[in-house]
């Protein structure tokens, strides 16, 4: 991957990762901008077979998050947004970039239900024990949590992006 792919994919989750933050969407023009991008980057720096390298990156960024969407895991902007990643980082370093960036959200998953119970690492359980109240959030009262799954998909990608330039991702 090229300096130029680098800085647009870098200039991509920045913006992604801005808006999934502040507003819980990725919008699809964005989207749609940067998988046109990585697309047109791939086809400019190696002719049809960038192209079809690029397509494939897109194809399993989109496939690996559709089951995940379909479960309700995921929103569609999500999906989106990492078949878009994929186009910049081509088939293998998108199966990389699901790995890390699945880790990551999970654990943002976990720390956001928790939250959302007022569960903070166990003090809330450990706190009310003491004075004799329940635990958690009242059930039903408030909106479901969301996680902004951007930030940690991004993660996966700089993380894959950073071990395949140190010649630390296998195969």
């Amino acid at each position: 991957m090229g300096w130029i792919q680098t800085t647009t994919l870098a200039a991509f989750l920045g913006l992604a990762t801005a808006s999934d933050l502040r507003e819980r969407r990725v919008p699809n023009r964005l989207v749609a901008t940067f998988t046109m991008a990585a697309l047109g980057l791939g086809c400019i720096s190696d002719g049809i077979s960038g192209l079809c390298w690029a397509g494939g990156g897109f194809a399993v960024g989109l496939g690996l998050l559709l089951v995940p969407f379909a479960m309700g895991f995921v929103g569609a902007g999500d999906a989106k947004f990492f078949g878009a990643v994929g186009g910049f980082l081509g088939p293998r370093l998108t199966l990389y970039a699901f790995l890390f960036g699945t880790a990551l959200g999970t654990v943002a998953a976990i720390l956001t239900l928790r939250r959302a119970r007022g569960d903070h690492f166990g003090l809330a359980q450990w706190t009310n024990a003491q004075h004799g109240a329940p635990s958690g959030a009242p059930r039903g009262t408030e909106e479901a949590p969301t996680v902004p799954y951007a930030l940690p998909l991004g993660l996966g990608a700089v993380t894959a992006v950073a071990l395949d330039w140190a010649g630390l991702v296998l195969l």
